[in-house]
């Protein structure tokens, strides 16, 4: 997809919606590679499940592409102001009010607001609704980017502070061989890990984790 047809799909969606709802959009949109990450939805999987999904503008791109995802996310403020794409199912919950499993579970920017010692559970739960042979694709940030990484502090300490966007009050990035050491004790056979923050300020790291098949 490119940046222009993704723009209209967000436009589309949220263009009858507030003006301070249609700005976060497409800020959000500009400042994290959605985009890239949409790369990594494999062909033949068009079930998607989307954990802490904010405005639900990665399920709505991957809805124009032809998947069926659903957008789960907790914050009623980011799930009523904006219109609606068809293409998604939106749950006003956490994860564990789905069951079943799904071919791909993608988590954007999440896991860095929960208590890290609640990690290992939630990863494993993930693990669980990940199909054999199933991608779970974490978007996170890479601490170890020390200059890209103050950056992103500073951001969030506004957020924290005086914008109260995002809910949670943890704020825990972790280096990805720690990271990679988690998520293939959560069941998953393996990682890839892959950088994708050229031309960003922020110091964007993709986990593209993959459940072993079915013997």
């Amino acid at each position: 997809m490119s940046t222009l047809k993704a723009l209209i799909v967000l436009y589309r969606a949220f263009g009858g919606g507030r003006t301070s709802t249609r700005l976060h959009v497409l800020i959000r949109f500009l400042t994290c590679p959605f985009l890239r990450i949409l790369k990594e939805l494999p062909e033949r999987s068009v079930d998607l499940l989307e954990i802490g999904a904010g405005h639900g503008i990665f399920s709505i791109l991957a809805a124009a592409g032809g998947r069926r995802p659903i957008a789960v996310e907790p914050d009623l403020r980011k799930l009523f102001p904006a219109s609606r794409d068809g293409g998604v199912r939106f749950v006003a919950s956490y994860a564990d009010a789905i069951s079943g499993s799904f071919g791909t579970v993608a988590m954007i920017d999440v896991l860095y607001k929960v208590p890290k010692q609640d990690w290992p559970g939630l990863l494993r739960s993930i693990g669980d609704r990940t199909a054999p042979g199933g991608l779970f694709l974490l978007k996170e940030q890479d601490p170890t980017d020390i200059l890209k990484n103050r950056w992103n502090e500073l951001q969030e300490s506004l957020n924290s502070r005086f914008l109260k966007i995002t809910l949670g009050d943890a704020f825990t990035y972790e280096r990805p061989e720690a990271m990679v050491r988690l998520l293939t004790a959560a069941g998953f056979s393996s990682v890839r890990v892959e950088r994708i923050d050229r031309w960003y300020p922020h110091p964007h790291v993709l986990y593209v984790a993959r459940r072993a098949k079915a013997e």
